[in-house]
C-alpha cells in the first residue's frame, strides 16, 4: 500500500496526526517509528480502523489539514487556492472557500 504523501513529502507535516491513527492501521506502523518526540496517546486510540474509511478527494493538490476541536469536521487547503469543509462522519463536502488568490498552505480550526 503506498501512501504518496507521506513518501513524497515533509515527514514533519504529517507526524502530529500519526498520534491519533488507530493501532493497528498500516500507515501507524509504517511511520510512527520514525518520529520519537510524539505525544503519547494512552486512552482514545481505536485498535482498527471502521468498518469502512471515507476518501476525501481534491482536484488538486491539498497542502494542510485540520480537525475541527469536537473532530466533527475536517478543513483542507489545496494548491487550486481553494479551501474545503469536511463532515468527518459522512466523507461530504459540507463548504469550499474559493477566495485565495494562491495555493492554501495552511489551515486551522
Amino acid at each position: 500500500m503506498a501512501f504518496e504523501g507521506m513518501e513524497h513529502h515533509c515527514l514533519n507535516t504529517y507526524g502530529s496526526g500519526l498520534a491519533w491513527i488507530p493501532k493497528q492501521a498500516l500507515i501507524r506502523r509504517r511511520y510512527l517509528t520514525l518520529f520519537g518526540n510524539l505525544p503519547r496517546v494512552v486512552v482514545g486510540i481505536a485498535e482498527s480502523w471502521g468498518s469502512f474509511e471515507h476518501v476525501m478527494t481534491h482536484p488538486s493538490d491539498v497542502y494542510s489539514v485540520g480537525f475541527s476541536p469536537d473532530g466533527t469536521h475536517v478543513v483542507s487547503g489545496c494548491w487550486d487556492s481553494s479551501v474545503r469543509i469536511w463532515n468527518a462522519t459522512t466523507g461530504d463536502i459540507e463548504g469550499i472557500l474559493v477566495e485565495h488568490t494562491n495555493g492554501v498552505l495552511s489551515v486551522a480550526f
